[in-house]
C-alpha cells in the first residue's frame, strides 16, 4: 500500500524533523538502545528478494516525481536518459561498476 502524497510531506517536512530531533533530544540512552534494538530485531524480520525491493524502491521514486519502473527502465535494455524528463534508470555503468540506480534529469545524473 503508498502512503498519501500529503501523509508523505508531512513526513519530509522541516517540521516533522524538527519535531523528531526535539524528542530525540529529549530521550535518554536507555530509551535510544531501546529504540536501535526494536529496529534490528524488526529490520531482520524483513525477508525481500530483489524484485519486491525494487518495486518498494520504484514506488518511492515515483511519488517523489521520478519515471521508475525497473523492469523496464534498464541500461542493458537500451534506456537513455531523455531531455525534460526525470528518470531512474536501473544498471547504469560506472567506473566501479553498475549503478543500481542512476537519476537522471533531463541529460544530467544527479544521484
Amino acid at each position: 500500500m503508498r502512503a498519501p502524497k500529503r501523509l508523505l510531506a508531512l513526513f519530509n517536512s522541516a517540521e516533522w524533523l524538527a519535531a523528531l530531533k526535539a524528542a530525540s533530544d529529549e530521550s535518554t540512552a536507555e530509551e535510544k538502545e531501546a529504540v536501535v534494538a526494536t529496529a534490528r530485531r524488526e529490520a531482520e524480520s524483513i525477508d525481500l528478494d530483489e524484485i519486491a525491493t525494487r518495486r518498494i524502491i520504484d514506488d518511492q521514486l515515483r511519488d517523489a516525481g521520478w519515471a521508475a519502473e525497473s523492469e523496464l527502465l534498464r541500461y542493458s535494455a537500451g534506456v537513455q536518459p531523455i531531455k525534460g524528463r526525470n528518470m531512474a534508470i536501473v544498471e547504469w555503468p560506472t567506473e566501479n561498476g553498475p549503478a543500481d540506480y542512476v537519476l537522471f534529469v533531463g541529460l544530467t545524473p544527479i544521484g
